[in-house]
Protein backbone atom coordinates (compact mmCIF):
# COMPACT_ATOMS: atom_id res chain seq x y z
CA UNK A 1 0.00 0.00 0.00
CA UNK A 2 1.05 3.49 -0.62
CA UNK A 3 1.10 6.62 1.50
CA UNK A 4 1.64 9.54 1.23
CA UNK A 5 1.40 12.80 4.02
CA UNK A 6 -0.51 15.50 4.36
CA UNK A 7 1.87 18.16 3.59
CA UNK A 8 2.94 16.08 0.45
CA UNK A 9 -0.82 15.61 -0.92
CA UNK A 10 -1.34 19.77 0.14
CA UNK A 11 1.55 20.32 -2.28
CA UNK A 12 0.15 17.88 -5.23
CA UNK A 13 -3.01 19.46 -4.69
CA UNK A 14 -2.15 23.03 -3.83
CA UNK A 15 -4.01 23.52 -1.36
CA UNK A 16 -3.03 24.33 2.47
CA UNK A 17 -2.18 21.39 4.68
CA UNK A 18 -4.96 22.76 7.63
CA UNK A 19 -7.68 22.23 5.06
CA UNK A 20 -6.96 18.78 4.87
CA UNK A 21 -6.09 18.56 8.69
CA UNK A 22 -9.33 20.23 9.35
CA UNK A 23 -11.23 18.51 7.17
CA UNK A 24 -10.13 15.12 9.29
CA UNK A 25 -10.93 16.89 12.58
CA UNK A 26 -13.96 18.06 11.25
CA UNK A 27 -15.17 14.81 10.64
CA UNK A 28 -15.29 14.86 7.11
CA UNK A 29 -12.89 12.48 6.37
CA UNK A 30 -12.92 9.50 7.68
CA UNK A 31 -9.78 9.16 10.48
CA UNK A 32 -9.78 5.39 10.60
CA UNK A 33 -8.52 5.19 6.90
CA UNK A 34 -6.08 7.75 7.17
CA UNK A 35 -4.30 6.56 10.96
CA UNK A 36 -2.08 9.34 12.73
CA UNK A 37 1.40 7.43 13.56
CA UNK A 38 3.68 9.25 15.70
CA UNK A 39 2.04 12.75 14.91
CA UNK A 40 1.91 11.95 10.61
CA UNK A 41 -1.21 11.11 9.21
CA UNK A 42 -0.87 8.26 7.03
CA UNK A 43 -3.12 8.55 3.53
CA UNK A 44 -3.15 5.81 1.92
CA UNK A 45 -3.21 7.02 -2.21
CA UNK A 46 -6.62 5.19 -2.51
CA UNK A 47 -7.99 7.41 -0.69
CA UNK A 48 -6.70 10.75 -2.09
CA UNK A 49 -9.41 11.32 -4.68
CA UNK A 50 -12.17 11.28 -1.40
CA UNK A 51 -10.42 14.00 0.19
CA UNK A 52 -10.13 15.73 -3.31
CA UNK A 53 -14.06 15.13 -3.64
CA UNK A 54 -14.10 16.74 0.23
CA UNK A 55 -12.20 19.65 -0.49
CA UNK A 56 -13.66 20.21 -3.43
CA UNK A 57 -17.43 20.43 -1.47
CA UNK A 58 -16.11 23.18 0.90
CA UNK A 59 -14.73 25.10 -1.18
CA UNK A 60 -10.71 24.45 -1.10
CA UNK A 61 -10.23 23.12 -4.04
CA UNK A 62 -11.47 24.65 -7.77
CA UNK A 63 -14.27 22.22 -9.02
CA UNK A 64 -13.00 20.47 -12.28
CA UNK A 65 -15.43 22.56 -14.59
CA UNK A 66 -14.36 25.91 -13.36
CA UNK A 67 -10.65 24.92 -13.41
CA UNK A 68 -10.68 23.84 -17.50
CA UNK A 69 -12.13 27.45 -18.21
Amino acid sequence: MSVISISDLARELDCRPRDISDAFYARFLDETQCPSIAGRRLIPREYVPTIKRVLTERGKLPRAESAAS
